[in-house]
């Protein structure tokens, strides 16, 4: 009994002290050849990644190796015995680790896969009289096994007893926990050695990034790694955290230091938390962070640590707040701006786009085709093929607003290239009906200034060849005074005096005229109202032109009552007043007759002066207020005039915002109504 436990003893030293596996089955090998020095055995290991079984150790067939190998056909070291190949018992029997008699020798623990013919005659050379097998187990984790073949010598002698047995199974028991032991600390070592290398290529793919890692204590209240970007980002180097725990709350900007806090509280609450806050850099630049943090838990629930990753996102917010302002002026642009897609279907529209083509809503044009817009004057058709071709549209164009109204418009297509891909296409209109009313309006000014200067180049040859004339007289019968002066008796000479009077009178009137209708052009007569007997101005009137009218024996009538007060200008009315009188006395023929009127209306007051004098046809008529066609004519009794009286008279009309309405008939005398606003 002591040698069994010596040899235990002996093995189980020898198993503490392994480092690789090929050991044990070497120390198993031993022990076994010490329990029993005359019988032969084999030790096998399953092989982990075919699952055979395979001879690695062997003892008590060197002599009769060769004619083993001969007799197999190979070398019984490359024989596989499939674990496969075992019945389910067998199986369960491999599991126990106890020692196994096998009754029909090596042919049964072969499996068959060796000719039974062959195992009995290897049996009978090695003297073979009992075989028994033990495998080396842990649970499910088969790693190999002994096979124990005892010749009848040894059975006779008694060594196969119950503690040699025993022992056996002891044997193969240490040697399994040895293997079990040996492959537990072999894997650990590898998923050690794998951990390692991806701790380290970790470290290094960390180090690599943009981004800010960090772990801390699951408290927070110590970092515990840090990687490189920290100190690339922050400017502060890793040590300082050492001097300062407090360092990462301290330079967040203060404005957002209430949402750092608050994360914070998310973390602790809920064991993660994100958000987007500033810091202040060493440098004394702003940065923009977006912190994920999270807290990691044993098993427990307890924390065992903390850690996050901040990314630099400044960048990221400068081109958001970009987008914003690119997308506020876009928005809120006086110009209608319209994107659609590459088959001209509107996809977005800008504010601008609804007021000036008269929509109350988005939804109203997005998903249409831009063409709905286009006027039957309109040629879309047009603008798609330049765009079609990658060419950039500009022109005029006409389109229609909601409420089918026409306007003018300027068009700006263009297709929006992307790396040489037209992603979309941007229309851009832009009002220019101001703008071209405005070109109609200056065309038609132009016109009427072109006009006018004709008009007034006409009247101006009109009026020098008047004023020549009396000037002629004049200065012919000056120099026939001043040449001939005693050639004349003193009645000649007087009556040349008064011819040449009479000419500087003509002269002088016609200045005077030409000079009113001047400042009425030049806009220098000023316009004072205020409140006047109009019943007044008239009866002044009538005395100045007494002479006149005495001369040809006609009759004033002045119907319009003493205190007729109206607010008024009283050198437009008097100057007004005065030219339609005389105009009236010239052309009214002797013993005729020439009325004033008035009449109050709503919003204004009517004067009128009608006579009964030789008239006009309405071609006549036509041509009372234009330069080019205005001719002095002369009066019933061959009174000569300037021209411009009634001229003046339009001039005053159109300053003071009047109107004049002329009524004539040929033969029956003539009417003007001056037609006054009150502006009450």
């Amino acid at each position: 009994m002591s040698n069994y436990i010596e040899i235990l003893h002996s093995v189980s030293n020898k198993l503490t002290d392994v480092t690789e596996e090929l050991q044990v089955y070497q120390i198993m090998n031993d022990g076994i050849k010490e329990l029993l020095p005359n019988s032969s055995f084999i030790i096998v290991k399953l092989q982990p990644n075919d699952l055979n079984f395979r001879i690695i150790h062997s003892f008590g067939f060197e002599k009769h190796f060769s004619i083993i190998k001969t007799l197999l056909g190979k070398d019984p070291f490359q024989i596989n015995f499939p674990f496969s190949d075992l019945s389910e018992m067998k199986q369960q029997e491999f599991k126990s680790r106890k020692l196994h008699y096998f009754t029909d020798g090596i042919y049964e623990i072969a499996n068959g896969r060796i000719n039974k013919t062959i195992c009995k005659t290897i049996e009978k050379i090695l003297g073979i009289s009992e075989v028994y097998a033990i495998s080396f187990c842990i649970g499910e984790q088969y790693f190999g096994g002994a096979t124990l073949f005892i010749p009848k010598s040894t059975i006779n002698t008694g060594k196969i007893n119950k503690e040699c047995l025993l022992t056996i199974e002891s044997l193969a028991a240490q040697a399994s926990f040895a293997i079990n032991k040996l492959r537990d600390f072999e894997a650990l070592t590898i998923k050690e050695n794998e951990l390692l290398i991806a701790q380290s290529k970790f470290n290094q793919l960390v180090n690599q990034l943009n981004d800010i890692v960090w772990i801390a204590k699951s408290d927070g209240t110590e970092i515990i790694d840090l990687n490189n970007s920290f100190e690339k980002y922050f400017g502060y180097p890793s040590i300082e955290f050492n001097k300062n725990t407090n360092l990462w709350s301290d330079i967040v900007l203060p404005e957002d230091k209430e949402i750092a806090v608050k994360s914070g509280e998310n973390l602790s609450t809920y064991g993660n938390a994100e958000c987007e806050y500033r810091i202040i850099k060493a440098d004394g630049n702003i940065m923009w962070l977006h912190e994920r943090k999270s807290i990691v838990y044993d098993k427990t629930g307890q924390p065992i640590q903390m850690g996050g990753i901040a990314t630099d996102i400044t960048e990221k917010k400068l081109l958001e707040e970009q987008l914003r302002l690119k997308d506020y002026a876009l928005e809120n642009s006086p110009n209608a701006i319209a994107f659609t897609d590459l088959h001209g279907i509107i996809t977005y529209i800008n504010n601008g786009f609804l007021k000036l083509f008269g929509y109350d809503d988005k939804t109203e044009l997005i998903g249409k085709p831009i063409s709905n817009l286009a006027s039957k004057d309109d040629k879309p058709e047009i603008v798609l093929d330049s765009l079609q071709k990658g060419k950039v549209y500009i022109g005029n164009v006409k389109p229609k607003r909601k409420d089918g109204t026409i306007f003018h418009s300027i068009i700006l297509a263009n297709p929006v290239v992307h790396e040489q891909k037209t992603l979309c296409r941007m229309t851009v209109f832009i009002d220019i009906s101001k703008q071209k009313e405005l070109e109609a309006n200056l065309k038609k000014s132009e016109t009427n200034l072109l006009k006018s200067n004709k008009e007034k180049d006409k009247f101006f040859a009109i009026i020098a060849h008047d004023l020549k004339s009396p000037f002629n007289g004049m200065l012919g019968l000056l120099d026939i005074l001043s040449n001939d002066y005693a050639m004349y008796t003193d009645n000649q000479r007087l009556n040349i005096i008064k011819s040449s009077n009479e000419a500087a009178q003509k002269a002088f009137s016609l200045l005077s005229d030409l000079l009113e209708w001047a400042r009425l052009q030049n806009n220098h007569v000023e316009i004072k109202e205020e409140t006047i007997d109009l019943n007044k101005i008239i009866t002044e009137n009538i005395k100045l032109s007494l002479n006149s009218t005495q001369a040809k024996e006609i009759s004033i009538k002045n119907n319009i009552v003493q205190n007729t007060e109206v607010k008024i200008d009283v050198n437009s009315i008097n100057t007004l007043i005065r030219n339609l009188l005389m105009n009236a006395i010239k052309f009214t023929h002797s013993n005729g007759t020439i009325v004033f009127d008035f009449k109050r209306m709503d919003n204004s007051f009517e004067i009128s002066i009608t006579d009964t004098g030789v008239g006009m046809s309405e071609d006549t008529i036509g041509k009372l207020f234009k330069l080019d066609e205005n001719a002095s004519m002369p009066g019933t009794n061959q009174e000569k005039g300037t021209g411009l009286g009634l001229l003046i008279c339009n001039g005053i009309v159109t300053k003071n915002k009047w109107k004049m309405k002329v009524e004539s008939q040929l033969g029956e005398g003539s009417t003007f109504r001056i037609l006054i606003p009150t502006n009450d």
